[in-house]
């Protein structure tokens, strides 16, 4: 048990040395992360909801607050929209510019500047997207394996977007297929 002793010590130590008392990575949404100590290396977080409740949006929001403010290399997989489709949904975000407006290219002079000034935040942020439609969990595991070791410090969150969209080892018995793709997740 020391060895774990000394783990839970060294946690416990730096969440002290962390003024928000974080021992996980910060979301960036300061309630919920009083709510969880930032999200820790074991969790699984599932975001859920009817369609287009903002899932994908608040997702997003988490992965560019991580990314860009923490400067913490996150691994997006999305199974629903293409990686163009994602950055301009991260340039809206970080630039404060409607989508619309972004995907239309109608921006007014003091969004052009804006544009210009704050996309500089996104530029070189460790945000790595796949977008393979129909990607298999042991796929998404492998891919995640390699990245991680890719990446110096390795991946401090990953994302999926989204799991229903996995295509697990038992296309017989959906919930049985989904409860197996949690569980490898």
């Amino acid at each position: 048990i020391d060895p774990v002793v000394k783990e839970a010590v060294a946690i416990l130590q730096r969440a002290a040395q962390n003024s928000g008392g974080l021992t996980g990575i910060p979301t960036g949404y300061r309630g919920l992360d009083d709510m969880t100590s930032g999200w820790q290396p074991s969790d699984l977080v599932i975001i859920a909801g009817r369609p287009a409740m903002g899932k994908t949006s608040f997702a997003l929001s988490i992965a560019k607050n991580v990314a860009v403010d923490y400067n913490v290399p996150i691994g997006f997989f999305s199974l629903e929209m293409n990686n163009v489709q994602l950055v301009n949904r991260l340039i809206s975000n970080v630039c404060e510019i409607s989508g619309k407006k972004i995907l239309n290219g109608q921006l007014e002079q003091p969004e052009w500047e804006r544009l210009d000034q704050k996309l500089r935040k996104l530029t070189g942020a460790p945000i790595y997207i796949d977008d393979t439609p129909g990607i298999k969990i042991t796929e998404i595991r492998a891919r995640s394996r390699k990245l991680s070791q890719e990446v110096e410090g390795g991946l401090g969150l990953i994302v999926i977007d989204y799991l229903q969209l996995i295509t697990g080892t038992r296309p017989e018995n959906r919930q049985q297929e989904v409860s197996d793709i949690s569980r490898q997740i």
